[in-house]
C-alpha cells in the first residue's frame, strides 16, 4: 500500500520527501512550498471532514511536511483513494 500511496499522491502533484521500505510517507506540495497554504491548514480542512487521519512533521527541523502511515493490513486501495481525496479537497479549499 505504502507504494501505491506514493504513485497516487505523484499522479495529483504531491511531492514525496522521504524515501523508506516502510509505508509511512512524508510529502508536501509546490502550493506549500510556495506559502499559499500551510501543513496546517490542509490538516484542519481534512480533520474537518472526519474521513482520514494523517499528520504533519518537519523533516531534519527544516520543511514541514504530511504524513500518512498505513498501519492495517485491511487498508486496501480505496482506502488510499479516499485520502487522496481528501487531501485535493482540502489543498483546493486553501488556494
Amino acid at each position: 500500500m505504502g507504494v501505491y500511496l506514493r504513485e497516487k499522491l505523484h499522479e495529483t502533484g504531491w511531492i514525496v520527501v522521504n524515501n523508506t521500505q516502510l509505508p509511512v510517507v512524508c510529502f508536501t506540495h509546490t502550493d506549500i512550498r510556495s506559502g499559499k497554504t500551510t501543513t496546517n491548514q490542509i490538516l484542519w480542512k481534512i480533520y474537518e471532514r472526519n474521513r482520514v487521519w494523517i499528520s504533519d512533521v518537519e523533516l531534519g527541523g527544516k520543511e514541514p511536511a504530511l504524513r500518512a502511515c498505513i498501519t492495517s493490513y485491511k487498508s486496501n486501495e480505496g482506502d488510499v483513494d479516499c485520502l487522496i481525496e481528501e487531501l485535493e479537497n482540502a489543498r483546493h479549499q486553501m488556494v
